[in-house]
């Protein structure tokens, strides 16, 4: 086996209890020992560049990246929104694409996990509101890559910088 072979299956095996495992990227150098409080790999004891690793969860799944630089991820289940909760993330173009969605909770939730996957790529919070945060322009300046799928129930999104 190779070390990535070791690393993925002992992924699988540590996040199996928990539900499904989704990871995208995988870029496992060194067996894994551990990690420190910022995401960063642990190997022989000594903090290392060689991946990041980010986790989410919801009730029907566990994400779990790792990449060679920073990443953020988000998982949610599909759920319902209030009015005032649309007001204070979505911008008027996402409001529109939501309410004329044939199942705008899921388009609620779908876009939920990209902003969340977002700001947690770029450490930057919520404070300062979650309108811009998926502008084309500001993802294209930035040079961040957001990819967003669904399972049964839930949506998951994974972002990155552009190599």
């Amino acid at each position: 086996l190779t070390l990535q072979e070791v690393g993925k299956f002992s992924l699988k095996l540590l996040l199996a209890p928990c539900g499904l495992l989704l990871v995208h990227r995988l870029h496992v150098l060194q067996f894994l020992l551990g990690l420190d409080v910022l995401g960063h790999l642990l190997a022989d004891g000594a903090i290392t560049e060689v991946a990041k690793l980010n986790l989410s969860h919801c009730r029907k799944a566990v994400l779990c990246a790792l990449h060679d630089g920073p990443v953020g991820v988000d998982v949610e289940c599909v759920r319902s929104f209030t009015a005032s909760l649309l007001d204070y993330t979505m911008c008027e173009r996402e409001k529109a694409i939501i309410q004329s969605s044939s199942d705008p909770d899921a388009m609620f939730t779908s876009l939920w996990t990209r902003k969340e996957a977002v700001v947690k790529l770029t450490g930057e919070g919520v404070g300062s509101g979650m309108h811009h945060l998926l502008a084309p322009q500001r993802l294209e300046q930035e040079g961040i890559d957001v990819t967003t799928a669904s399972g049964e129930g839930y949506f998951y999104s994974v972002a990155t910088y552009r190599a």
